[in-house]
């Protein structure tokens, strides 16, 4: 495994900043760690830059929302957004709706029904928690969301990098590419080619292509239309 340090030493170094084994100032290294930690929490954006998903489930009560995030009533750490949603009702699952904006959510005409299987969530973040609307509202059984696991933010240059090792050739050319500027070095044609075709590898690895989904023939079509009310 691989640390922090070396990560940024690497890019330094491949960058000319600094020469093979020269010491890096402690200013320039603090420099390095935020770019790093900037780029990392832009990628926890891109689906295809996390390796992994999760599975985050909760018991529901009849609420019309839940509060999310670390030490919340769905305590886990808040999601940039839930890639796919299901009801789990005595061991058989239903397929969840992701809304995708508040408007969506908005346009639901009742938005406080009791249902026994629900058909909707959508998750409105703020800064560090969220909120997950739930449409309807079933009081029995659990709801499991499909969330990406946590790209980490390292605090400490010593910190190890905990994602996989094909990740860190992406991590440090794409670092290189965003501390050129800043150093006073060109990004060239080469570095660009290079950082592509690594964070390609990682995307190619993550890369998650759901094949099955069920006929709603098998899910009962007759439920509630949430925009309409009927």
């Amino acid at each position: 495994m691989t640390t922090v340090s070396e990560i940024i030493t690497d890019a330094l170094e491949d960058l000319n900043v600094y020469g093979a084994g020269e010491a890096i100032k402690d200013a320039d290294a603090q420099k390095c760690l935020r770019t790093l930690n900037r780029m990392l929490a832009q990628w926890q954006a891109r689906k295809m830059y996390v390796p992994g998903q999760r599975d985050v489930s909760f018991v529901v009560d009849g609420s019309v929302s839940y509060a999310i995030g670390t030490g919340q009533t769905i305590d886990t750490a808040l999601p940039v957004q839930i890639d796919g949603a299901f009801y789990r009702l005595y061991d058989i699952d239903y397929p969840l709706s992701v809304l995708n904006s508040f408007e969506d959510y908005s346009n639901i005409t009742l938005k406080q029904i009791a249902a026994t299987v629900p058909t909707a969530v959508f998750l409105q973040r703020s800064a560090t928690t969220g909120t997950l609307y739930v449409w309807p509202q079933p009081s029995v059984g659990e709801i499991h969301l499909i969330t990406r696991e946590v790209v980490a933010q390292y605090v400490s240059l010593t910190d190890t990098v905990s994602l996989p090792p094909e990740c860190a050739l992406a991590i440090q050319l794409s670092l290189e590419e965003l501390l050129a500027r800043p150093f006073g070095r060109p990004v060239t044609p080469d570095l660009r080619m290079d950082a592509k075709n690594a964070r390609d590898v990682m995307k190619r690895v993550n890369l998650n292509i759901p094949i099955m989904s069920a006929s709603p023939d098998l899910l009962g079509n007759g439920r509630f239309n949430i925009y309409s009310g009927q």
